[in-house]
């Protein structure tokens, strides 16, 4: 395996909200030459990291319910519409992390298919963060896999790498 190969396995994030637009664009550009698989960004730099990525094979993917997965389903699916048009190609979606703590798994298949039904209509590929530094119990990550497979979602991941160590 190729380094050029691990580089089109990856999803690389640049979300933090320290980062400077000259640190995101470094990152892209970084990211476009690599050939990463995807790169994650805030709302707002979209279209800039559209630009920066044209013709480089990298997707423009946005984080919906970012960080903790406390909006609402509905603005998820709002996001995701919207992050679409603005020219994002995949979507991550935080789970409600309280709701999947609660067991109130009706509540996150609900909300997981209805940005999935967002996501379908733009052709954007769906991956759902668990975030794991939160949701440490094996059966509700296993429930958690059973859903999105249920649904058809394209991944799952474990954590947008922005929630602190918490004990449970």
């Amino acid at each position: 395996m190729t380094p050029s190969d691990i580089a089109a396995m990856i999803d690389h994030a640049i979300l933090q909200p320290t980062f400077t637009d000259a640190f995101i664009r470094r990152e892209l550009e970084f990211a476009g030459q690599a050939g990463c698989a995807a790169v994650f960004v805030q709302p707002y730099v979209i279209p800039v990291a559209v630009d920066i990525l044209k013709g480089t094979g990298t997707a423009v993917g946005a984080v919906v319910g970012f960080p903790q997965g406390g909006t609402p389903a509905a603005m998820k699916a709002e996001e995701t519409r919207r992050y679409c048009e603005r020219g994002a190609t995949e979507v991550d979606m935080v789970v409600n992390v309280g709701k999947a703590l609660g067991r109130e798994f009706l509540y996150v298949e609900e909300e997981i298919a209805l940005v999935k039904q967002a996501a379908d209509g733009f052709g954007a590929p769906l991956k759902v963060i668990f975030e794991t530094d939160y949701v440490r119990d094996d059966g509700v990550k296993t429930e958690l896999c059973r859903i999105c497979t249920r649904l058809g979602v394209a991944y799952v991941k474990t954590s947008t790498g922005s929630a602190s160590t918490v004990s449970q």
